[in-house]
């Protein structure tokens, strides 16, 4: 798993210009602070992992310039 993760994000850092993950279970993030040692600082910079608060959530997308009529609805 290590060097799975390892290739996807030494390979493709460039891929996608942020990935945000919104109701992230606690299992989860658990996980990912376990494997975000394994991956490329540029990857981390990427992933944002927010939390149930779908209001919160909404306002950081947008801030970070995510258009408010490409979120799906349940994102708030």
């Amino acid at each position: 798993m290590r060097q799975t993760i390892w290739a996807g994000s030494e390979h493709n850092p460039e891929s996608t210009h942020c990935t945000y993950l919104v109701n992230a279970p606690l299992t989860f993030r658990a996980i990912w602070r376990v494997a975000g040692g394994w991956l490329n600082p540029r990857t981390l910079e990427r992933v944002k992992i927010l939390g149930r608060n779908k209001e919160a959530a909404r306002e950081v997308m947008v801030a970070s310039g995510v258009p408010v009529e490409s979120m799906p609805e349940w994102c708030g």
